[in-house]
């Protein structure tokens, strides 16, 4: 159970992580 929570845990990084690169590419390409 606690390995699924720690996966669980990751993913959700991982993907706030995804996330804010993406933002950040996307206001770095509007602003050139």
């Amino acid at each position: 159970m606690l390995s699924v929570i720690v996966l669980l845990i990751g993913i959700l990084l991982m993907g706030a992580g995804l996330y804010d690169r993406t933002v950040f590419w996307r206001k770095k390409l509007c602003f050139e």
